[in-house]
């Protein structure tokens, strides 16, 4: 349970972080993992409940590893340290549509595009 917990805080830094390819990529990959691991063992003589959750463990746990690899790749720096951002092959790229506009930059009454 605390491994789900610690997940899905570190996937929500990551959201906050827009790593969205990073966390489409690791979803994909542990989802992947999972139904290879419930195929493989289900054909297995003694497969038992306890396997299904020893895999919901695992992935939690690579999803804590994954994550918090990726944050630390991503943190910035302190203000005015005058170092760089470490630059990630996922990484979203600068021109990327933004959700959020300036109060000013939407008139009155008008819903922004």
């Amino acid at each position: 349970m605390t491994a789900y917990i610690i997940s899905g805080a570190l996937e929500g830094s990551l959201l906050a972080r827009r790593k969205l390819r990073f966390l489409a990529a690791s979803h994909v990959t542990n989802f992947c993992f999972a139904v290879g691991a419930l195929r493989f063992l289900a054909g297995q003589p003694g497969f038992a409940l306890t396997h299904v959750w020893k895999i919901y463990f695992g992935v939690n746990m690579a999803k804590c590893v994954q994550f918090a690899v990726a944050l630390a790749f991503s943190s910035k720096s302190a203000p005015g340290s005058g170092q760089k951002e470490l630059e990630m092959p996922w990484d979203e790229s600068d021109d990327a549509p933004r959700f959020a506009q300036e109060p000013s930059a939407v008139p009155a009454g008008e819903l922004p595009p």
